[in-house]
């Protein structure tokens, strides 16, 4: 089936609760990851005599502690959502990042997606009654539940195939 002929429809977007979950195991993957590459710096310090890049590390002000953290999560986000249209907290979720036709985003679309998430106080956009942040708007993407994407797509199938052109999860575009 040629997935641009409709588009997603919001009773395929992922709830609020479950956006929340996302963006918490994503933050502590995020942290993680950033810890990595603390220890990263202690090894080559340890085992490869980088003693530059110790002092570097022990005088680090809090801009560039912030601009490394930002890094990291920079490339989580746009590594997994471009190859994927997943992250570690939506695949634990059952979620993925779609385009209006349910197609994995456009590199293009994760890119702005990413930048806009590192915007300060960016989460606080989810306040109120959608579960869309500006990221989402921005970049022109949509968090959905796999499950009733999938369903979605089975649905549409099914009613083409009776000639149905109405369908609840999906409008015909």
């Amino acid at each position: 089936m040629n997935n641009t002929e409709f588009e997603i429809d919001h009773e395929v977007f992922a709830g609020k609760s479950t956006r929340i979950a996302n963006m918490v195991i994503d933050t502590i993957v995020c942290t993680i990851l950033l810890m990595l590459v603390y220890l990263a710096i202690l090894l080559l310090y340890k085992f490869a005599g980088m003693e530059d890049l110790m002092l570097w590390y022990i005088d680090m002000g809090s801009f560039t502690k912030l601009a490394i953290a930002a890094g990291v999560t920079f490339f989580y986000y746009l590594v997994f959502e471009t190859l994927t249209g997943s992250t570690i907290g939506k695949y634990a979720t059952g979620t993925r990042v779609v385009d209006a036709y349910g197609q994995k985003p456009s590199v293009k679309a994760v890119l702005i997606r990413t930048l806009i998430r590192l915007m300060p106080f960016e989460v606080f956009t989810f306040v109120g009654e959608s579960a869309v942040g500006l990221h989402d708007s921005a970049s022109k993407t949509y968090v959905v539940s796999l499950h009733k994407l999938n369903l979605a797509h089975r649905m549409k199938a099914a009613y083409t195939e009776m000639g149905i052109t109405q369908n609840p999860f999906l409008s015909d575009k």
